[in-house]
């Protein structure tokens, strides 16, 4: 159920090209948990890169770990300015 509803954001932002093509978080890098797993910090962390591919790579990833702490990072993605 979990990684179905990860899916399905994901399957969102694609659909949204801006999101894939543009977006990161817009949320601060200091609100990630600092007990975070370190493969998934470093996946959250990616979703700030400037290559939009990388990006894309994380936010997929994320979706095969626990995402529970990254789904705001994620969601904080669909924001369109």
């Amino acid at each position: 159920m979990r990684k179905s509803a990860i899916l399905i954001l994901l399957l969102m932002m694609c659909a949204l090209h801006t999101v894939t093509l543009y977006a990161q978080p817009v949320i601060s890098k200091d609100t990630i948990p600092a007990n975070l797993p370190a493969s998934t910090k470093n996946l959250v962390l990616q979703l700030y890169s400037s290559n939009p591919e990388e990006r894309g790579k994380a936010a997929l990833a994320l979706a095969d770990l626990q995402p529970e702490p990254a789904i705001p990072f994620l969601v904080s993605m669909l924001h369109v300015s």
